[in-house]
């Protein structure tokens, strides 16, 4: 078997067989069960590598790594084929551990030093990518102010970012903010109030209000439809690790007694940090244990649905062709072991498309959290190339809250679900009652959502804030 090694080039890679052609190479797996021949799991493997979808291409990896250790006949031919696809699925430094093996075998093997040299290739790209973000955020960045008495404030900064098919790194939104109303503001916000302002989760809610401006230069529109530009990628900068289950071991390990907060026996959700050595559930946004509670789920768990809803919301979904995906979250201080909890194993579904994680070690961003300052109450919002910007408290504009009711006259923000609305309604007809029945007509988008809650499992959902459209 494989007497003469002669291995396929990179771009195979990118060759993805037919649903039928793979199901047929499934079935011969089927057929030879209980004990398939090494030859025919290989021809599955490697049917499953050159998959579009993620897991596919993980249990392609697996089934080649199970080979490798039984089938020693194989073995030169294994490895070439497990950087393959640890390199397909961004795992870079297995892809290089592979190749490099094979390597000291067959020295003068000219595709495998073709493919040594795409994989550093890639490494340094995405280690430069990713300095260059933060760099280019950082250096256009926002920060907050000192208080009055003296004490300095900390904030979260985030931005999406645009990465250009020559490979230009375009800051669009700049957000700040690390706060989150309670559940009970649904009740009177009728669509004027923005709940969730941590940073990351107000950038992408601002990249969505861009996209719906007129003449955004990242979107072509055709057939009634908008899509994003071919070639585009997209990152989502954050100075900090999203809060929930991607940075729970962050958070314990920079505490100093280390002792999580008690979970209550009346409480049906995990809440914040709340029993943090317990890793991959569900959570909902941090805040004092004794606080009003809020039912918006952590930043670590709305990046991992979006992997598979994609980051457009209810309005721009329903004018979009094609769902938007972040490419690169950027961020420092996070194991890959984290990451990979997080938004790889708690998430096996088709169709879903894989974050990959960019780390930094540039540590210029001066406003971060630090036991000497107080979270600031402001959030802000900027969009980079419009220059467009507003300052939120409370999920209104500065100045427009009032307790325990809507904001004043004119005081909403610019990205509450009803100037959402208003923006679509530029563009198209919207015949809908309420925005509830609108957001629920996408039935493709709600069935994601359905289903990626489900298998994160505990997802208790917010309470409605509903408004009439008419």
């Amino acid at each position: 078997m494989f007497k003469t090694p002669v291995y396929p080039a990179l771009e195979e890679l990118k060759q993805p067989l037919s649903q039928e052609q793979l199901r047929i190479l499934r079935d011969q797996l089927e057929s030879e069960k209980p004990n398939p021949s090494a030859q025919t799991k290989f021809n599955y493997a490697w049917g499953l590598i050159k998959s579009s979808h993620h897991k596919q291409q993980e249990d392609g990896v697996q089934i080649l790594t199970e080979l490798y250790k039984s089938e020693k006949s194989m073995r030169r031919e294994v490895l070439y084929y497990l950087s393959l696809g640890s390199f397909k699925i961004g795992d870079y430094t297995n892809a290089k551990r592979y190749v490099e093996a094979l390597l000291e075998i067959e020295p003068e093997n000219q595709q495998a030093k073709s493919l040594l040299e795409s994989i550093d290739d890639n490494i340094t790209k995405e280690g430069l990518i990713g300095l260059g973000i933060a760099t280019g955020v950082i250096a256009v960045g926002i920060k907050p102010t000192k208080r009055s008495n003296g004490i300095e404030e900390w904030t979260v900064l985030a931005s999406v970012v645009v990465i250009s098919p020559d490979d230009q790194i375009l800051p669009i939104t700049l957000t700040t903010g690390v706060k989150t109303l309670p559940d009970k503001v649904r009740s009177y916000s009728n669509g004027l109030m923005v709940h969730d302002m941590h940073a990351e989760i107000l950038s992408i809610r601002l990249f969505n209000y861009y996209l719906l401006t007129k003449d955004c230069p990242l979107i072509e529109f055709e057939n009634g439809k908008y899509r994003l530009k071919k070639g585009i990628r997209l990152a989502l900068f954050v100075s900090e690790p999203p809060c929930g289950d991607m940075s729970m071991n962050y958070i314990s390990s920079s505490k100093e007694d280390n002792v999580p907060w008690e979970h209550s026996s009346q409480e049906e959700v995990n809440r914040g940090r709340n029993n943090f050595g317990n890793l991959g559930v569900v959570r909902t946004k941090p805040g004092r244990s004794d606080s009003l509670i809020s039912y918006s789920k952590s930043c670590s768990d709305k990046l991992c649905l979006k992997q598979l809803t994609g980051i457009g919301n209810a309005v721009t979904s329903s004018v979009f062709d094609e769902r938007i995906y972040l490419d690169f979250l950027v961020t420092p201080k996070v194991m890959t072991e984290d990451f990979e909890r997080c938004f790889y194993d708690r998430l096996n579904l088709p169709d879903v498309h894989r974050l990959q994680l960019l780390t930094y070690d540039y540590d210029k961003y001066l406003f971060g959290k630090a036991d000497h300052k107080t979270p600031s109450p402001l959030s802000l919002l900027h969009i980079v190339p419009t220059g467009f910007t507003e300052v939120l408290n409370n999920g209104v504009k500065n100045g427009a809250y009032v307790k325990n009711k809507p904001p004043r006259a004119g005081g909403e923000s610019t990205i509450c679900n009803r100037n959402m609305i208003k923006q679509l309604k530029s563009i198209k007809e919207i015949d809908f009652e309420d925005y509830l029945t609108f957001k629920n007509s996408n039935t493709t988008r709600q069935t994601l959502k359905k289903a990626g809650r489900e298998e994160l499992q505990d997802w208790i959902c917010t309470s409605d804030d509903n408004f009439d459209l008419s």
